[in-house]
């Protein structure tokens, strides 16, 4: 088994037991806490590493409350400019459950967008059924219900979380041959298919509230551009600061297209 060891946010790494145990690996990235998503392994190089190791996975309980943990535990350090790797035997399933958690945490992610940002960077990601319900439960905790979009100047709802694209998916292709902006860890724009309401009748124009025209964003049919680094075709992209989200009351769990 060769070292697997991905970057999935800045500081944030995903792999597997070999990688765990190559020190030299861990240093020529600035690796300095481990979070272990099993009880196989123990710590290696506690002389030189902090270590937090996980239980819950192994056992039959509820991981929501763990999730919320680990979160906290990852963010703090990240926070003070640590760099984390989180492991299991695989690099497939307990620890990818873990980081999904976090993404999901700290980008505000559904299951699906979140489970999408993880395997683009890591392919291997593949948590068990088991982990996917859990993850599920911990997405109804956080959203509560179905996400709706709202303009910002008249409050209005103009889409939802079903109009949706999930441009972190194989659907979407990183952008090649033509000079772009740097990627950034996250997206600072919202991207929708093609609303009823939008008149796209160009190859590209501006998207405006169809209740006040306030400005929401912009439409290409020949694609842009992702602050993340993804290429999305056609593109209707709205700017996260031109509208708001808020949640319906009734428990939603999104089933994601891609589990």
């Amino acid at each position: 088994e060769h070292s697997e060891c991905s970057q999935v946010l800045e500081g944030l790494y995903l792999g597997n037991y070999t990688a765990a145990q190559d020190l030299a690996l861990l240093q020529e990235k600035g690796i300095s806490n481990v979070v272990i998503a099993t009880l196989d392994h123990e710590p290696l190089y506690e002389d030189q590493l902090s270590y937090l190791q996980v239980s819950a996975l192994d056992l039959e309980e509820d991981l929501v409350p763990h999730f919320e943990q680990v979160n906290l535990h990852i963010d703090e350090l990240m926070q003070r400019g640590a760099k984390v790797l989180v492991h299991c035997s695989l690099g497939m399933s307990r620890s990818a459950t873990l980081v999904i958690a976090y993404v999901m945490f700290k980008n505000n992610f559904t299951l699906e967008e979140a489970f999408n940002f993880v395997k683009d960077k890591h392919p291997r990601t593949k948590p068990s059924y088991g982990f996917i319900q859990e993850l599920k439960k911990y997405e109804a905790k956080i959203f509560g219900g179905q996400r709706a979009f709202y303009c910002r100047i008249c409050r209005q709802q103009v889409f939802s979380a079903e109009d949706l694209m999930q441009h972190s998916s194989q659907s979407a292709k990183k952008f090649a041959g033509k000079r772009h902006s740097k990627p950034s860890q996250t997206c600072s724009s919202i991207f929708v298919e093609k609303l009823d309401w939008i008149a796209g009748n160009t190859i590209s124009g501006t998207i405006e509230c169809p209740y006040c025209s306030a400005k929401l964003g912009e439409y290409n049919w020949s694609g842009r551009q992702c602050s993340c680094g993804k290429f999305v075709t056609p593109a209707f992209q709205m700017h996260s600061s031109a509208v708001d989200v808020s949640f319906s009351t009734n428990v939603y769990i999104s089933k994601p297209r891609v589990l």
